[in-house]
């Protein structure tokens, strides 16, 4: 037998933090949201259909969706958005229903925003919901998103209220308060699942490939399961460094480099791409310059949740008053990102939140109080994340800096081998990272720390 617990609530009230609980307890977590964005990446016809309904500024030159395009277009229009939902969402039930159906694992969650809204509610036992004020909502967008304000409005408003969503839980996890107020709900509602064995039968009546509905037997019951369909392997993530890349990155950055954003999308009718040549990865005498040793003594560490209140005040200094956030919207931030924090003595001078996901390291929240720190922590700090992206096998770090960004902190990275490069040029994993997780305003340099495209993990 399985237990099936779904997750919902609305943008940024604290699933994903719920998600990695669940995963840190044992249990296969399946985010809906990933599925959407493998199937508009790897299903041409899928591809196709979204691109009759939404016009073919969608698409990327390579076919795939460019969902920052698809985004502003679905979430400026409700209508737009069920459109598209309709379109997405079967495709995404018969995914999450063969991962069901194929793990070994006895308990699965499934965190999916409309959960409620489809069929997908019908496999799952239990429902839990997370909810918080819409105040919460809006800080943590624009902290861990990086959103404006008005972006960050735009995206709660367009929601159905959560109140809706409270009305149908099993389990409702108020995300307000504390982290440890947040665990010790999750823990008492995680103590009062059901069993496996005396779990009710699952029936995925969602058809997977065409095949017959499934019945997840109780735990004991005989049963011949369907052999999973094979899914076509995506060859595109085997592809070589581009040699047009290649140059790219052998490209200085004096002072401020050239804005490198995500190039307009083309008709899908364009002229396919010709197969890159396999190249060598930058020569090692590339490698940047290890800085000089000076006299100040600079220790870079991972944030802890005591340092919440000195890193609060570092980022209202840093973005002078722009930016003011709560205890518990920092700690939330801890629970689904790391951050490095660079200090002299005791004084902690920067902070910068980074993340790893698919082979990509990703660096896309920045502060540095005062300025001057730039140069003496801004250093140790980008060695310690090299360091550490190296040691996860991350293939590149991408870096995401304001265009308002001043001249010291562009050459900070350029010092360490960052630079532009082309988007279209980039193997397909490293644009769906870069598409995926670039905040508004930025422009992107990356630094290639691996010579080929391999599977993410």
């Amino acid at each position: 037998g399985k237990v099936v617990v779904g997750i919902t609530g609305n943008i940024a009230t604290g699933k994903s933090a719920i998600t990695r609980l669940a995963r840190d307890n044992g249990a296969l977590t399946i985010d809906a949201d990933h599925v959407v964005h493998e199937i508009m990446d790897t299903d041409a016809n899928m591809q196709a259909a979204i691109a009759v309904a939404f016009g073919n500024e969608v698409r990327l030159p390579d076919g795939r969706i460019n969902r920052r395009t698809l985004g502003k277009i679905a979430f400026n229009d409700r209508s737009a958005l069920q459109d598209l939902e309709q379109i997405i969402h079967p495709a995404v039930r018969q995914e999450i229903a063969k991962r069901i159906h194929d793990t070994d694992k006895k308990i699965i969650f499934i965190e999916a925003i409309k959960l409620i809204e489809g069929p997908l509610v019908d496999v799952c036992h239990q429902v839990w919901v997370t909810r918080c004020p819409k105040q919460r909502q809006l800080e943590r967008l624009m902290i861990c998103r990086g959103m404006d304000a008005e972006t960050a409005t735009k995206q709660i408003d367009i929601q159905a209220p959560q109140e809706e969503k409270v009305a149908r839980a099993d389990v409702v996890i108020d995300t307000a308060g504390l982290m440890r107020e947040t665990e010790a709900q999750f823990e008492m509602a995680w103590g009062r699942l059901p069993a496996p064995a005396d779990a009710s039968p699952i029936t995925l009546d969602l058809p997977v490939d065409g095949a017959a509905p499934t019945t997840l037997p109780a735990e004991g019951t005989p049963t011949k399961p369907a052999e999973p369909a094979k899914k076509a392997e995506d060859s595109s993530l085997k592809r070589p460094i581009p040699t047009s890349l290649k140059k790219k990155l052998g490209r200085t950055m004096p002072g401020k480099p050239k804005p490198a954003t995500t190039p307009p999308p083309t008709a899908a009718t364009s002229a396919p791409t010709p197969k890159p040549e396999p190249v060598q990865p930058p020569p090692q005498t590339a490698k940047a310059p290890t800085p000089t040793s000076t006299d100040v003594k600079v220790e870079v560490r991972r944030a802890r949740p005591s340092d919440i209140p000195s890193i609060l005040l570092l980022i209202h200094r840093a973005t002078e008053g722009a930016l003011r956030l709560k205890r518990a919207d920092m700690l939330m931030a801890l629970s689904e990102r790391s951050y490095f924090i660079g200090q002299i003595g005791t004084d902690i001078q920067a902070v910068v939140g980074w993340n790893i996901e698919n082979l990509v390291s990703r660096i896309d929240q920045i502060y540095f109080h005062p300025a001057e720190a730039i140069s003496t922590v801004g250093k140790a700090i980008v060695e310690s994340i090299e360091q550490s992206a190296d040691q996860h096998i991350c293939e590149i770090i991408v870096a995401f800096l304001p265009q308002d960004t001043q001249s010291p902190l562009w050459q900070l990275f350029s010092d360490y081998g960052f630079s532009p490069a082309e988007f279209d040029k980039m193997p397909v994993a490293w644009r769906a990272a870069i598409q995926e997780s670039q905040p508004e305003n930025t422009d992107f340099v990356i630094k290639v720390l691996r010579e080929r495209v391999t599977h993410p993990m």
